[in-house]
């Protein structure tokens, strides 16, 4: 991950474990930013009425130009994420795009450890049943992004993971 130099990624300086603890701890690129989440609610803040987007139509294609780039070059390295969700996605004070939430990316292809906790919001129907990690589920995650900054809201929701997993899995 350190080798990923892109205007979309969050920059990986150093990663090391603790030894008396087993932490991993993570050196990043130092930016002023929030998540995907955080800028949309503090957008709607500023909204008279909260109906409306939280981003402008040019707001809402930058952001997906500047998630679907980053993907890709996620997919042109053999790498996706195990667990993608709106707290991976950080903007910074100028508006831009980072991808971040190194600790979930993990080779296409490979098992998705059982401990990983998925939240059914975001994850792939795919990844949920077989939990294995695919670039063309990352696609899937971006999509219910999209739905989110499009309609504030998220495609599948219920009062717990189970309700939204079943939801997830049949498609409705």
């Amino acid at each position: 991950l350190a080798s990923i130099y892109h205007p979309n990624f969050l920059r990986l300086h150093d990663a090391f474990v603790e030894e008396s603890e087993g932490n991993l701890y993570i050196l990043t690129e130092y930016c002023l930013l929030s998540t995907l989440e955080e800028a949309s609610l503090t957008n709607l803040k500023t909204k008279k009425n909260n109906q409306q987007p939280a981003f402008s139509v040019q707001g809402r294609g930058l952001i997906i130009a500047e998630l679907l780039n980053g993907l890709k070059e996620l997919n042109r390295r053999g790498l996706a994420y195990s667990n993608f969700n709106l707290n991976d996605i950080l903007v910074t004070d100028k508006g831009n795009i980072k991808l971040s939430g190194l600790h979930k990316i993990l080779i296409s292809g490979t098992d998705i450890p059982k401990k990983q906790n998925l939240d059914p919001r975001f994850t792939a129907p795919e990844n949920l049943i077989v939990r294995k990690v695919r670039s063309a589920s990352n696609i899937y995650s971006a999509g219910v992004m999209l739905h989110y900054i499009t309609y504030n809201c998220l495609p599948y929701e219920g009062t717990n993971n189970k309700e939204i997993t079943s939801q997830v899995i049949q498609g409705k």
